[in-house]
């Protein structure tokens, strides 16, 4: 959550002025959209952006949200780690047999919109974009899980260095939201060591 001084110097409120402001005007009863619409009348909030930022905040200190939720993706999670190497070679490892294997869980699939896999301990997907040195999207459904989550695994060159990035979404709960936090964790820090020293 965004820290207190930070949404006051932004918005000209705390998290607890606009917890009483939105009292009053009954955001506990509203939707997420709702809320935002209130807080564009009358420019509480100018940029669209902050009012977002304020209305998920409010959500949350309501209990109407815990971290990692969202109004449209459910659960999500996100870990990245800066390599360094080139933008190219960090997308030449991870969709090299090994870097597939480490983070897709297996390594006989071809990275093509339509191809499908099935992993060892039960994954199921379907590659459904890849955007070469970018980006590639998945879907990626777990044995005991009741629908799919949305991966997406993106590069990001920066000069002599990469970010390399999970994004997962669509998680069923806070309890898969952790368990995925800490697997993609993990498979950035074995990407890692897959990197050739200098």
């Amino acid at each position: 959550m965004v820290p207190d001084e930070t949404v006051k110097k932004a918005t000209n409120k705390t998290w607890n002025e606009w917890v009483v402001l939105l009292d009053s005007k009954g955001a506990e009863k509203m939707t997420h959209s709702d809320i935002v619409k209130t807080l564009a009348e009358k420019d509480l909030i100018e940029s669209s952006w902050w009012r977002q930022m304020v209305a998920n905040g409010y959500e949350r200190l309501k209990g109407k949200r815990v971290l990692g939720q969202t109004t449209t993706q459910g659960f999500e999670v996100g870990a990245q780690r800066t390599m360094p190497i080139s933008g190219d070679k960090a997308w030449k490892l991870i969709t090299s047999n090994v870097g597939r294997k480490e983070w897709l869980g297996t390594a006989q699939v071809t990275l093509s919109k339509g191809e499908t896999f099935k992993t060892l301990d039960g994954v199921e997907g379907e590659i459904r974009v890849v955007n070469k040195q970018k980006n590639i999207r998945v879907f990626w459904k777990p044995r005991l899980w009741k629908r799919h989550s949305i991966l997406q695994v993106r590069v990001e060159s920066r000069g002599d260095k990469s970010v390399v990035g999970f994004h997962h979404e669509h998680l069923p709960n806070a309890k898969a939201r952790k368990v995925m936090l800490n697997h993609w964790q993990a498979v950035l820090q074995k990407l890692a060591t897959m990197v050739p020293a200098s």
